[in-house]
């Protein structure tokens, strides 16, 4: 029985969508038999006179052969006495010969036989059996068929029979045959050649659910449900009803939730190994600068994956904390010591206030952290760093949604947004009875429900920082985070503005819903203090009424002047570009005051006796006249050198003799 060839297979760790997860089978036995290569002999008796005609036939069609003793279409050919020299000449022009060359080899017939011509089919099969209808009486030209072509036997149905285990919940997936289910079992029929291109990828993606962490704990979380260990059985299949042979396993592999985007999975697919790189530099899988700029509560969360072969033991998360004074505060107890095993992940919230850092703080004034992933005293990860914005930013919205890597991550907005409720109910009309209440109606509403719908702005960021917006977007699972608590929303907006050309500030605005319904309200969970307050433009109808005063609570800092309020980002940039600007009193420019001394002003009427009637007007009034003029000039050059000059300027720095 043949084999099944594992011709390549997908990466050790890889992505489900786009990753590496390619099998490419290949089997050998998909003939019973090869079948056999027809062959022919054209054998030459005698010579061959000037138009004489062979017809060949094969696989249901006839070629004519013309024979000249100058040939000069393609299917002619020179005549000749049919000896070995003229055989080895006309050998030549029949391997040229298209519709030959095209199903046959031709070669010269053993030399030690009768002169003949041998034609060899290049593919097995009866068709390709040579016969010459109708051969003339008395033909210098005879064939024989020393082998016979023979159609190959195939199986019917031949496959590639393929099985997919994948790992159980709740075990290390140690137990080949306790630890994982079959998820898939199904036979692909192989190419021409025998081969099948099987991802494994598609099969596994829909068993794999996203790793939440939890929302209100400092701990950290593995990826139980988001990454799972499977392998391949696989073996020859054919006929119907379907015939199995031996199976073979093949090695443990690793599927993590996620994908990569059109050009990313294209070719060989997204190579998932990217974030595992030598000791010390080791990646968070995330997208995005190792820097960023958050808020003192802006949830940060960090996941690594073990892709090493060996288990990762006694792994420490770092904090460095970098105060105001620029004085340095190191620490590592925020999480227990952890064990990665091999391919597993492990997710560490990093958010300032996650990580509580404003006791750790004291008295000082935190400005930035980093944080990073050790073994002993060597750095395992990169070092990723957060600055704290200590701007007040009203209005924030703090999102958690699934990366295309299958891991949590955060984006978070400022700025006012818009709120919309959108309204659910069903309407019937019902059957009215003879005396009917008023207050019955005519329509019933039923099925009453409110769905929330907000309008936010991400706010003006550099191109790099939006880009990672694009993944929000396209995720199949977003929340906000709302007191400890992860709502689900859905994005309605179809159309979302990015940018203009040439901008260097990028922001985008767009729509989401809450994904649920209020069939009923409960109001606030605490109790309301104090009476309510009157409406505007309340008028009491008589006597006296006292109302308790509600706590107020604002919600705009006073610190903050009122004309700074008013101040909008473009006046910024504004101001910015003004102070980029040089001070042109300091370069040399003309100003008015210089100007008014050289030039004279429009105001500035002109005085005839003064500016004008007492100037001189000729050459003894301005006391030149020893000098000589143009034409004086040049009749005393002419008259003692006897030349005529051409008086012209000149502008380089030696003056024309």
């Amino acid at each position: 029985m043949a084999d099944v060839t594992l011709v390549s297979h997908p990466d050790l760790h890889a992505l489900t969508k786009g990753g590496r997860m390619d099998f490419q089978f290949e089997g050998a036995g998909q003939f019973i038999t090869q079948g056999a290569k027809a062959q022919a002999v054209l054998f030459f008796s005698s010579a061959i006179p000037d138009g004489f005609t062979l017809n060949l036939r094969w696989n249901g069609k006839t070629v004519q052969l013309v024979f000249r003793t100058s040939p000069t279409q393609v299917n002619e050919f020179p005549s000749g006495n049919g000896l070995s020299a003229y055989v080895d000449q006309l050998v030549e022009w029949l391997a040229g010969y298209y519709p030959l060359k095209k199903d046959f080899v031709v070669t010269r017939y053993d030399p030690t036989q009768l002169p003949g011509v041998l034609l060899t089919a290049r593919q097995p099969g009866t068709a390709f059996n040579l016969s010459v209808p109708n051969p003339p009486v008395g033909s210098p030209i005879t064939i024989a068929n020393p082998v016979s072509g023979a159609d190959p036997i195939k199986r019917i149905k031949y496959s590639i029979y393929t099985e997919v285990y994948l790992q159980t919940p709740g075990n290390d997936g140690s137990d080949l045959d306790a630890h994982y289910q079959l998820v898939y079992a199904n036979p692909n029929e192989t190419d021409s050649d025998g081969g099948v291109r099987f991802n494994v990828g598609n099969i596994l993606h829909s068993f794999l659910t996203p790793d939440w962490p939890a929302w209100g704990f400092l701990n950290p979380s593995g990826g139980p449900n988001s990454h799972r260990k499977y392998y391949v059985a696989y073996g020859e299949a054919w006929g119907s009803p379907i015939q199995i042979g031996r199976l073979k396993r093949d090695s443990v592999r690793h599927a993590y939730l996620g994908g990569a985007d059109f050009r990313h999975r294209s070719s060989s697919g997204y190579f998932l190994n990217r974030f595992d790189s030598s000791a010390g530099e080791n990646k968070a899988l995330r997208f995005g600068s190792q820097t960023r700029y958050v808020l003192p509560d802006e949830p940060q969360f960090l996941t690594f994956v073990n892709q090493r072969p060996t288990v990762l033991s006694n792994l420490k998360l770092v904090c460095t904390l970098t105060f105001s004074d620029n004085s340095i505060q190191v620490f590592d107890d925020s999480y227990a010591p952890q064990n990665l095993p091999v391919g597993e992940k492990i997710c560490f919230a990093v958010g300032a206030t996650q990580l509580n850092l404003a006791t750790r703080a004291g008295n000082k004034v935190l400005k930035e952290y980093s944080v990073k992933l050790v073994i002993g005293v060597d750095d395992w990860s990169l070092s990723y760093r957060y600055i704290l914005n200590a701007n007040y930013q009203p209005y924030t919205r703090h999102f958690v949604y699934l990366n295309s890597l299958g891991v949590v991550e955060t984006l978070t907005t400022y700025g006012k947004g818009s709120h919309e409720l959108s309204l659910f109910f069903e309407q019937a009309e019902r059957y009215l009875p003879i005396h009917y209440q008023v207050q019955d109606g005519q329509f019933v509403n039923y099925d009453l429900s409110l769905q929330q719908q907000v309008t936010v702005a991400t706010g003006f960021w550099p191109e790099a920082v939006v880009q990672t917006w694009n993944d929000f977007y396209r995720s199949p699972f977003r929340f906000r985070l709302v007191d400890g608590q992860a709502l689900p929303i859905g994005v309605v907006s179809k159309s979302i503005k990015q940018a203009k050309d040439g901008d260097t500030l990028f922001g985008h605005q767009f729509e989401y819903v809450y994904l649920y319904k209020d069939d009923f309200y409960t109001g606030q969970e605490s109790d309301e203090i104090g009476d309510g307050t009157p409406p505007l433009n309340f008028k009491m109808m008589g006597g006296t009424v006292v109302i308790n005063q509600p706590t107020v609570t604002r919600n705009i800092d006073d610190t903050v002047p009122n004309v700074v309020r008013a101040i909008t980002p473009d006046d910024i940039n504004a101001w910015t570009q003004a102070a980029l600007r040089p001070n042109p009193q300091n370069l040399g420019f003309l100003t008015q005051g210089t100007g008014n001394t050289l030039y004279r002003q429009k105001t500035q009427l002109i005085d005839w006796l003064a500016d004008v009637g007492g100037k001189p007007t000729t050459r003894d009034q301005l006391g030149i006249a020893e000098l000589a003029t143009k034409p004086e000039a040049l009749q005393l050059i002419f008259n003692s050198l006897s030349v005529k000059p051409k008086l012209s300027s000149w502008t380089t720095a030696q003056e024309p003799s």
